[in-house]
């Protein structure tokens, strides 16, 4: 199924989707640029993790590793917005994603998310929340799982950090959608698709069998984080987020 004009744009411009393949960029890319199948192979992955704390000028890999985790988490939005707005569904065995960096990348490390969309198929409505499982499996138990375990061979960082850095992405992108849609119908169906998401026990992402991102979808974290993505380590913003935990235990102590 080919993509809509109008599909591809919004893509384009609010989650930096480039819509070629890898193979079509791989010998005309000049910039620093990977396929996010390197974080499963020991030698390339220390790799990336080595270019990026030297581009954002971090003393260590843990904090690499969670900035890179930020980054790859608009690849996830992709293809939640493209069931949730236009029910279409990315599918295949395998998931073909790279993020390709400018040659001349500034401090801040914006890369653009290389996704091949041609395996897209139209979501059956009487099967849809059977397709939405499998869907969510298909990117978070089947890649994001494995890419998590293998950064955490090389690095010593907490999993929750890292499934966290994704679930802040995903809930900004559920509340804009929500925000901007033009039907009651269609906000009931976005409302409906992030809870399936964040708030089902019985659905599998990771690979012990568990949904992680139900740690942050309490009513006491809808504000604040549970833990820190250690962005105040780089050069990119060298203090702690407004919603870090460790910026709101300081705020409180001073209140009292």
């Amino acid at each position: 199924m080919s993509m809509m004009m109008e599909e591809l744009n919004l893509l384009q411009t609010r989650f930096r989707l480039d819509p070629r393949s890898w193979s079509e960029l791989k010998n005309e890319v000049q910039g620093w640029s990977f396929p996010l199948s390197d974080l499963l192979e020991e030698k390339p992955r220390e790799q990336v993790l080595r270019q990026i704390k030297d581009l954002l000028g971090t003393a260590n890999l843990s904090v690499a590793s969670s900035m890179l985790v930020k980054r790859i988490s608009f690849a996830f939005l992709i293809p939640l917005a493209l069931f949730s707005l236009y029910q279409k569904r990315v599918t295949g065995s395998t998931w073909n994603v790279s993020l390709l960096t400018p040659l001349e990348s500034d401090s801040l490390w914006v890369p653009s998310i290389v996704m091949d969309l041609s395996e897209v198929q139209e979501v059956n409505a009487e099967n849809r929340s059977s397709e939405r499982t499998e869907l969510f499996r298909w990117m978070f138990q089947q890649h994001f799982a494995p890419w998590v375990n293998g950064i955490r061979c090389s690095v010593n960082i907490s999993e929750i950090t890292l499934w966290e850095n994704v679930f802040v992405y995903i809930k900004w992108m559920y509340q804009t959608m929500r925000g901007e849609a033009s039907s009651v119908e269609c906000k009931r169906q976005i409302e409906e698709d992030y809870q399936a998401l964040i708030s089902d026990p019985t659905l599998s992402l990771d690979q012990k069998g568990t949904n992680p991102f139900i740690a942050f979808s309490q009513e006491s974290f809808t504000h604040n984080r549970k833990t820190c993505c250690l962005a105040y380590l780089t050069s990119l913003r060298p203090q702690h987020c407004k919603t870090c935990p460790v910026n709101c235990s300081a705020r409180e102590s001073s209140s009292n």
